[in-house]
């Protein structure tokens, strides 16, 4: 049986840029769920481990199965693009020292209003790093 704990709860106080994990225990399996509430401005879920801005980031996806989208050599995991909608992003990471980082996220982007269906986001990605496990996360 699996027991999950949690590792970090981070809420805002106000409008910001930045989530920020600080340092978390490096399990081998990392859950992680971000919910960001739009405020009137633009939204865009960027994602790094560990501080590292280098070319390490890589992912594909496909918005609302439409045809695949890809990036290489990122200096962070683009999630979905810019909006101004509430977001549910669920990823799943598997944290082993000596491999890539893998992680599988689903996306929901909700526009507010009953007549409006909300729009799903499906993607891989990887954090190119063989030589570290994941310690802390960051969402721009």
């Amino acid at each position: 049986m699996t027991t999950w704990e949690r590792l970090a709860d981070i809420t805002l106080g106000s409008s910001g840029d930045k989530l920020d994990s600080g340092t978390i225990v490096a399990y081998h399996h990392l859950k992680v769920v971000i919910h960001t509430i739009a405020t009137g401005g633009t939204i865009k879920e960027n994602i790094t481990f560990n501080n590292d801005g280098g070319g390490n980031y890589n992912r594909i996806r496909s918005n609302d199965g439409a045809t695949d989208s890809a990036d290489t050599n990122q200096t962070q995991l683009e999630v979905f693009g810019d909006g101004t909608q509430d977001r549910y992003l669920v990823l799943d990471i598997l944290n082993d020292p000596s491999e890539p980082k893998m992680v599988i996220g689903r996306y929901n982007v909700n526009t507010v209003g009953a007549g409006n269906a909300p729009t799903r986001c499906e993607w891989i990605g990887y954090w190119n790093n063989t030589s570290a496990q994941i310690t802390q996360i960051e969402v721009d």
